[in-house]
């Protein structure tokens, strides 16, 4: 049996296939790209109408927690490995060049450029990725 990891929240548009629904904000949500925030407290995620939700529904959205756990391993995980390496690879790098005063710092810099460019290419796969339907949450009851 697959967990689901649930929200629930008010439809603001119906398009043609998916929902626009306003929901809290919570820790779990730390700016991931897959919603637009609304404000400080709320976010607006699009989602698959599963139910034939009306604007204004209140309505429970899930997410398989496996693809969950997989878009946060790709998001955190990716650019960690980017400022682990990059960090390695400068250090030793800059050791082998004779720069062993500044090896650390630079590895350091290395480290931090590269989790940017890490993130650059996440956000570069964001659209492929938002066709994708298993990765989207999906309205699945309307709660009165």
């Amino acid at each position: 049996m697959r967990e689901n990891i649930g929200e629930t929240g008010v439809v603001t548009e119906v398009l043609p296939e998916t929902i626009m629904v306003k929901l809290k904000r919570t820790s779990a949500c730390s700016g991931c790209g897959a919603c637009k925030p609304w404000s400080d407290t709320e976010m607006l995620v699009e989602a698959v109408n599963k139910v034939g939700a009306k604007l204004n529904d209140r309505v429970r959205l899930d997410m398989e927690s496996q693809v969950y756990m997989s878009a946060l391993a790709v998001l955190y995980g990716i650019p960690f490995a980017g400022i682990i390496g990059g960090f390695a690879v400068g250090t030793l790098l800059f050791n082998h060049l004779g720069f062993v005063d500044i090896a650390p710092l630079a590895g350091f810099g290395l480290g931090i450029f590269m989790a940017f460019v890490c993130h650059k290419i996440i956000k570069a796969a964001e659209p492929k990725r938002k066709k994708e339907k298993r990765l989207r949450a999906a309205a699945v009851e309307i709660i009165d």
